[in-house]
Parts: C-alpha cells; sequence; structure tokens
C-alpha cells in the first residue's frame, strides 16, 4: 500500500551522484599556466573555494533529484490509487442516485399537483423533472475514466512556442553528455507547462536554454539544473496537494481505514442508499394514494 516517505532506490541515487559528480571532477582537472620568477610555466589548480562550491552544488543536485523522484513517484501512485477507487464507487452507486433523483422528482411532481397554486413548488418540481431526466439520460452512457489530466486545449501560439523549444532542447544540439541530460530536464518540464497550457512557463524555459547556450561552466550549469528541478519538485507538491484535498481523497482514505477493521465502505454506503431509496418510495407512493 501506499506510503509516504517511500525510500528512493539506492542504486538510482548512486547513480545520479556519479552523474552530477562529473561536473566536480572536471572542475578538478582543469589547471592553468603562469610564469614563475625563472620563466618557467608552473601549473596553477583552480581556487579552492570554487571547486568546494562545484563539489557542494552536485551534492545539491543529487539530493533534489532523489527528492524529485520520491515524490513524483508517491503523486503517481496516490493519482492511480484515488481515479481507482472514485471509477469503482461512482460505478458502484451511480444508479441508486438516479433512482433517488426519480423518486425525488416524483414526489415533488406529485406535491405539485395537490397544490396547484404553488408555483415556487411548481418550478422545484420541473427542476428535479429535469434533474431525473438528465441523469438517467448519462446514466445510459458508458461510464468514462476518471482522468485527473488536463484538458486543456493549446492554443496556436502556445503550440508555436512549444515546437521552438522541442526544437532547441533536443540533444543533437547539445555539446556533451551533461547539456544533453540538462535538455531532457527541460523538455520533461516543457511537456508538463505545455500540458497544463502555461504560456509563461515555457517562455522561462526557452530563456533557460538561451542562457545555457552562453554559460558552459560547470557551476553555470548545476545552478541551472538545480533550478529546473525546484520548479518541477514544486509542480509536483501541487500536485500532490490538489489530490489530498480533493473529495475522493478523504474516501478513498475512509475506505481503507474502513478495510483495516474488515469492513466494505462501498458496500456500507450503499445499504446506506437502499434505506433513503426504499424510504423515499414509501413517501411517494403514500402522495400517490393520497391523490
Amino acid at each position: 500500500m501506499l506510503e509516504k516517505g517511500e525510500v528512493v532506490d539506492s542504486d538510482r541515487s548512486k547513480a545520479a551522484l556519479r552523474a552530477a559528480l562529473q561536473s566536480a571532477s572536471r572542475a578538478e582537472r582543469v589547471h592553468s599556466t603562469a610564469m614563475d620568477g625563472t620563466g618557467n610555466a608552473i601549473v596553477v589548480s583552480p581556487a579552492s573555494a570554487a571547486t568546494g562550491e562545484v563539489a557542494a552544488k552536485a551534492a545539491e543536485l543529487v539530493e533534489l533529484q532523489a527528492r524529485l523522484t520520491d515524490r513524483n513517484e508517491y503523486l503517481v501512485a496516490l493519482r492511480a490509487e484515488i481515479v481507482a477507487f472514485e471509477t469503482r464507487y461512482l460505478r458502484a452507486v451511480r444508479s441508486r442516485y438516479v433512482e433517488l433523483d426519480r423518486l425525488e422528482a416524483g414526489i415533488l411532481a406529485a406535491m405539485s399537483a395537490m397544490s396547484p397554486e404553488d408555483s415556487e413548488l411548481a418550478e422545484r418540481a420541473e427542476a428535479a423533472r429535469l434533474r431525473a431526466e438528465r441523469s438517467a439520460a448519462e446514466y445510459g452512457e458508458d461510464f468514462p475514466e476518471a482522468d485527473v489530466s488536463s484538458c486543456h486545449t493549446p492554443s496556436t501560439g502556445l503550440k508555436r512556442l512549444f515546437r521552438r523549444i522541442a526544437f532547441e532542447m533536443h540533444p543533437d544540439r547539445a555539446d556533451d553528455e551533461d547539456e544533453a541530460a540538462f535538455r531532457h530536464e527541460l523538455m520533461i518540464e516543457a511537456n508538463r507547462a505545455y500540458r497544463d497550457g502555461d504560456h509563461g512557463l515555457l517562455q522561462s524555459l526557452l530563456a533557460d536554454v538561451d542562457v545555457g547556450a552562453e554559460a558552459g561552466s560547470d557551476l553555470a550549469r548545476l545552478l541551472r539544473r538545480i533550478a529546473v528541478g525546484e520548479r518541477r519538485l514544486a509542480d509536483v507538491e501541487r500536485e500532490i496537494e490538489a489530490l489530498e484535498r480533493s473529495e475522493f481523497h478523504d474516501l478513498w482514505r475512509e475506505a481503507l481505514d474502513a478495510a483495516r477493521q474488515g469492513r466494505d465502505l462501498v458496500a456500507e454506503k450503499l445499504a446506506e442508499l437502499d434505506r433513503k431509496i426504499r424510504k423515499q418510495q414509501s413517501r411517494l407512493d403514500l402522495l400517490q394514494h393520497v391523490a
């Protein structure tokens, strides 16, 4: 069962560490030359502070990537759990709600017939009739799979911007493997922004690519990858928060708690709806008998 704080696979973290530390190792291998007092060339290592900063940022990137992987896996699992529960629940209860709508319409129609001068009651009866017809028509359709993805329809401008970014971010345009990996990360974020219709984020990503073409130092690349990772992590956290605030998340958690106690929450909800249906049917029968 899904739990928060799931440990990230150690092999994947080690691989990320090796990739990130490549930048630091390159910085340590870079030297410059100068002349001593006798005119002989001497080797001067880069400033230890600069090398230390690259190593520190490389370690920060590894930690960030591990956190991002962990939270993204939690998001995917959480979404799948909620979607599966929502689909099962709605398929089970939908026919009951259709019947309740039909009974409610019948009750209000009978009451309105008994009080023809009551215009407000007549309006309520008409609204209930329309709701019952709509509910019955929807029940006759195939039940769609629940989908928590965006329904955004991209504009022409957004499509044009996304195509440009896809071209600029192509791995073949990278100078080395690190740059190609960075472009891949940007493309993941670009796909998310395109899905959500976030024009501003796409513009920002395009600027990141343009800056990347100019800032080619190890430290600059690490800083850019950290910035992208932080944005992606913030997006994932927002999606998790939205799911955890949803109505079906609370109902799903209730169902899990009930299952631990040997109970079936969905079956209990169905029994409750059946009691309401019997009560409303008795009320309608009484009204029709009186009329």
